[in-house]
Formats: structure tokens, sequence, C-alpha cells
């Protein structure tokens, strides 16, 4: 075996017994079989943490140790276990790099033998699935005891019937007695049996639901929305349903109750609990289902053993078989994966859709090549994922990945969301992986610190070169009289910037660049500034550069009296960027225009708007306009359709006063928030 990185290993039963060949094709009716053999101490702990209490376990990564400390011995044996990364030699059957099939009645099982006997403690038979499937044996010991953990593999009658083992582990304290769905990306559906399926619907869904005979009755649905594309949707809202409670989870985290937003933790029935709890927002029920939602794609849905073959919904059916979990809401299985999606569309008059599906996107051959080795860091052996493999195959999640990158052009931050995913099901599953982003493109920027009060320098600001004038930093008046500031705005006692208008010529700018700042999404910018003196045509100017270009952002001219006034930009940034302040002489001296107390934050400006008067409206966008009527008019709604935020509408009704009736006031204000 080369020492390569491998980034999916599996290994498999050959169909080679005895003394034969390697191509021979096998006809006679007795089986062969291969025990593969680990001896350890097993105890009758009954408490466990899934991050030290793995006695042994092996994904085959290895290549200096490639079965771990499993071994296989010779004696008994008429097969071989062969490890690899590729598909099977026999066509039809064994993993193609991640699933076994075929047409024979093979076996596998997994026996325990200690000093006494061997006891046969988990068996399959027969084909079971064109999937990986997850497999577990709770085994209780009274007292502490040496034993062998042996898989056993049996062939059956003809070549079709390669059997593959993957991520094997011992470990002290009973099985985890639940099962995960996992929904995320665009989206990705991987079932409580470990069936992965896309599907792009852009309506309301049941995720899972109690089916059949359950005594417990409940629901967890999602709202799909498209975004940037009407090829793929994401996960807009999470609804669950039980005996009269209503939790609705929705984009930034909002939390709903029986319709009243409310501010986690909170327990509204007794056993019910909602909090914060890392990255996502947590419910926990007493029906043994819990949800952990991200606030933006990505929805994770934990039920106990309990409700294994009585749910049904688009994260399957929770019966240990992947084959069944197609199943649409009258009984039958289906094969393809949107006739599925969509037989579990809930009507929702609150949510118009489009059901029609879209098909998937597709990649070239190189893209997809380029996809498999950019989403490959999630299956190597020497990446930040390594410690996890054993408990949560990552094949599935680099399957979605892939999909990812053709659906969106290789977008970085979908890229950075499918590796999200696949460290939140691992944390599910008690391995914490800390900051994986670090050394990756996904780590973060550096803080993009623009700030600066100019007390102690220019910070990382610096003079434009191609200009005609500098920015002086400056405490106290400033020189020229009836113009400029007489203190700064941060104490009163430092320093501010400011362009002194007695030395500079009519029309001469100075400009001031930031350093190069990579924010991703909205920023606020937001400094304060001071313009006083007699000339109208003192300027300041706020750009943004991207690529060397500039882009005006923000404007003022002329007059604005003798104090500090605070200005404020929404910034939207998908890169690199600066920002550059321009500062204009006026026609007269006396058109000192100042800057101080600089800074950019992480969200969009707030902005208002104002009513005064008889009645003047400024709006939002800073657009005065006049009107006089006299009865009671909507000020600001909200508008956008599907939004999550909450509902409000502000309404003033306005009357004329004191005998003039070319004029009007505002009389009163009614304010409703829907909730």
């Amino acid at each position: 075996m080369s020492e390569e990185k491998m980034e999916a290993t599996n290994f498999w039963l050959k169909e080679e017994c005895g003394s034969a060949s390697a191509s021979t094709v096998f006809k006679e009716i007795s089986p062969c079989f291969r025990r593969m053999i680990d001896q350890r101490t097993a105890d009758s702990s009954g408490t466990w943490d899934p991050r030290t209490a793995y006695i042994t376990r092996c994904n085959f990564n290895n290549n200096s140790r490639p079965f771990c400390d499993w071994t296989q011995p010779c004696a008994v044996n008429q097969g071989v276990w062969i490890r690899t990364k590729h598909a099977t030699p026999t066509e039809g059957t064994g993993p193609d790099g991640d699933y076994p099939n075929g047409k024979d009645l093979n076996e596998l099982k997994v026996i325990v033998q200690d000093e006494a006997k061997e006891t046969e403690v988990w068996h399959r038979h027969g084909n079971q699935s064109s999937s990986w499937m997850y497999g577990f044996k709770t085994v209780s010991f009274e007292a502490e005891k040496r034993i062998k953990v042996i898989f056993e593999a049996v062939r059956g009658l003809t070549e079709y019937g390669d059997t593959a083992v993957d991520n094997v582990g011992v470990r002290r304290g009973p099985c985890a007695g639940s099962a995960t769905c996992h929904i995320y990306g665009d989206p990705h559906y991987t079932t409580f049996d470990g069936k992965l399926h896309h599907f792009q619907g852009a309506c309301n869904y049941t995720v899972v639901q109690s089916c059949g005979n359950s005594s417990a009755h409940f629901a967890v649905t999602t709202r799909n929305e498209h975004r940037g594309s009407p090829f793929w949707t994401a996960i807009n809202s999470v609804a669950f349903s039980m005996d009269g409670l209503h939790i609705v989870l929705r984009k930034g985290k909002l939390v709903y109750i029986n319709r009243a937003l409310i501010t986690p933790p909170a327990s509204p029935l007794l056993g019910v609990s909602v909090a914060l709890v890392g990255a996502h927002v947590q419910v926990t029920t007493p029906l043994g289902v819990q949800l952990l939602f991200n606030g933006d794609h990505e929805l994770l849905v934990r039920v106990s053993e309990k409700h294994r073959g009585s749910v049904c919904g688009l994260c399957g059916t929770y019966t240990g078989n992947p084959e069944d979990d197609f199943m649409r809401p009258d009984g039958v299985v289906v094969t393809d994966g949107n006739d599925f999606g969509a037989s579990w569309r809930v009507p929702d008059a609150d949510w118009p859709c489009n059901q029609t599906v879209p098909p998937p996107s597709t990649c070239t051959p190189s893209e997809q090549e380029a996809a498999k080795v950019k989403c490959g860091i999630l299956t190597a052996w020497d990446s930040p994922f390594s410690t996890c493999h054993s408990a949560v195959p990552a094949h599935l999640y680099v399957q979605s990945c892939v999909y990812d990158q053709c659906a969106t052009d290789g977008s970085l931050e979908q890229f950075c969301n499918d590796l999200e995913a696949y460290a939140a099901a691992c944390a599910m599953a008690g391995i914490t992986l800390g900051d994986w982003s670090v050394g990756t493109v996904c780590a973060p920027e550096p803080p993009c610190d623009l700030s600066c009060s100019f007390d102690t320098n220019f910070c990382n600001w610096e003079q434009l070169a191609s200009d005609n004038l500098n920015w002086t930093r400056h405490r106290g008046p400033t020189p020229s009289p009836n113009t400029g500031p007489s203190f700064d705005h941060t104490t009163g006692a430092g320093y501010f910037i400011y362009l002194q208008g007695s030395e500079a010529r009519a029309e001469n700018v100075a400009g001031l660049v930031s350093p190069v700042c990579a924010p991703q999404g909205h920023f606020c910018f937001h400094f304060w500034y001071h313009m006083y003196g007699v000339a109208q045509n003192m300027t300041l100017r706020v750009y943004v550069i991207r690529d060397g270009a500039r882009e005006l952002l923000w404007k003022e001219s002329g007059n604005k009296g003798d104090r500090w006034n605070k200005a404020q930009i929404t910034v939207y940034s998908t890169g690199n960027m600066k920002i550059l302040l321009e500062g204009e002489r006026g026609e007269d001296f006396r058109s000192d225009v100042a800057v101080d107390d600089v800074s950019l934050e992480q969200r969009c400006c707030p902005e208002s708007c104002v009513a005064e008067g008889d009645p003047h409206y400024l709006t939002f966008d800073k657009q005065m306009h006049h009107f006089m009527g006299t009865c009671t008019y909507t000020l600001s709604k909200l508008c956008a359709p599907n939004s999550t935020l909450p509902s409000f509408n502000v309404e003033a009704t306005n009357e004329h006063r004191g005998g003039y009736t070319h004029v009007s006031y505002v009389r009163d204000v009614a304010v409703d928030v829907l909730l």
C-alpha cells in the first residue's frame, strides 16, 4: 500500500477462498468466511465520555497501521479482508467508494468471545442496502473480563455478494439510544437511517412526524425558500407542534411560542425547554425529540429509540433500513427523491410557493473533479476533522459538498457551511473539534478595525498621494476665525483631523484612505464631521474603493453650523475594500472641514423617519417632502413578503390647528406590532 493520503478508506470481504486465485468465480455450495478480531478488556460501567471512552476504534485510514489493532487469524479463515478506497472488482456489488450492494445472500456477524464461549450479538443476512448503514449493539457484563470482538463475514453462492465494513469502534457504556436526521445547505437530508438525498422544494414540508401506532403525537415542519437562485433552496423557518404547543424557530434565531416572540431560555410546558446552546437554538421535549437550528440553513433532529419504526417524513422511517426511507404519506415507497419530497408538502396559506421542483444543478467533469478535491478536506487523514471520522462517517458530507459547489458555482460561503455542518454532526455525536477553521479558507478574516480618534496618530489611515492637500491632526481651535471646530468630539481636549481652508485654493482636495479590509456582509461606517464657515462649496465625501474603482457613498456641502454632526453609512462588502475620506476647500478660506471618531461595525446602520411641523416628512433615506392632509396616514409598515421580521404598522392622524386650514399637524400616532 503506497503512503498516500486516503480520502475515504473502507475494506470488504473479497471472494478469495482457500488457495483459489483472486480472479476465480465461485459457484460452490460451501460458503467461505473471514474473521477479524480485536481483544479488549470490558467492564460493567454504565457511564462514558464519548471523547475518552473508546476502548478501540478504527477508520482504516492510517497507512502505517492499516487495520489499527485488529488482526486476521489464519487458522480458521478461508477468505481475506482487503483494505481499499476504490470500487470492488466485481461489477454491481460492494462499495463504489462509499456503499455496499449486491445480489447474493451473504452474511455479516458480530461475535463476542470470552474465555468460556462465543456469543453472536449482531447479525445481518442478504442484500441490505445501496447505502452505508449504521450498526450498533449494547453488550452488558456483570464484571470486568477479557473479551474478543469478532467481525465474521460469510460469502453467498456467487461472486455478487461483497461485504464491507468501516468506522468500527468499541467503547464503554451503552450505545446511544437515538438517531439524528441532519438537514443543511441547499438542502441535504441525511435521514435517521443514514440515507442522503437532496430536495430543492420551496414550500412547507413535514420533516418528521409521529406515524402508525405511535402514542407520542408531534410534527416538525420546515418552510424552505430560494436564496439567490431558482435552482436551490434553504430552510427559512422550523416549526414544532405537540399537544397544543407550537414553537417556531426563524432565521436570525428568532423564537415564537404560540405566536408570541420570546427571548430564550424559556419553558412553555413541563419538560419542554428552548435555549441558546452554542451556535444553535435548542428545543428539548419530554417526547424524546430534540431540535437544533442554527438560525440560517441547518437543522438537526434527534429522536430517541422509542420512536424506531414509528416516524415518517423527509427524515425517513427510522427502521434501521434506509431502503424504505422514501415512504410517502400513502405508505408507498418510491425511488424518485423529488416525488418523495413533494409528497410531504404541507398546505400553508401563509407560505405561497411554486410546487415545481427544479432539476439539480450540474457540473462539467473538470468542475466536479475540482469540487471533489476541494471537499476532500472532510475525509483527509490529516485534516481538522479526522478525529471525528470513526464517529460520523464523512463521505455523505463530501457528496453534499460537491453537490453544493456545483449548485452555487463554487461558493466559498457554501463550502464553509458544509464543513460547519459536518462539525455540527460531530458535536451531536459528542466529538468536539474546537476551532476547525484555523488554517483553512474558512478561517474568519482578521477584525476589520478602522476605528480612530486621531488622539495619538492617524492609526492605519494614510494620506492619499494623488491629491493636492493633506489632512492635519489638530487640537483646540483652528487658526482661522469663524470656521472650523474649537475642540475635538471625543473628549473636548483631544485631537481631530481637518482641512485648513486658509492654506489652500478653491477646489483643492485632501484624501485620507483606510487600510485594506475584507469584511463579508453589511457594515456600518460612522464618523463625526464639522463643517462651519461661509463657503458654500466646501464639501466632504466618503467613497468605498474596490478593485481600484471609487464608489461615492455619502456627500455633504456647505455650512452645517459650529457643531459636530454624526454621520453613518451602510456598506455592503464581499471582499477587499478601502474607505476614502475626501475634503474639498470651498470658494472662501473660511471653509475648514473636520472629521473625528471614525469606526466600522458589523451591522446595518439604524435609520429613522421624522414627521414634524406642518408637517414635514424626512424619510429613512433622507428625502424631505411636505404633505398637508388631515386624515389618518400610514407612516411606515412591513411590506416585504415572507419576511421573518415581526409585522408592524405605524399610523399618524393629522388635524388643522388654530383656524389655519392651509396647514396641518400630527394629532396622534398609533403603533401596532403583531408578534
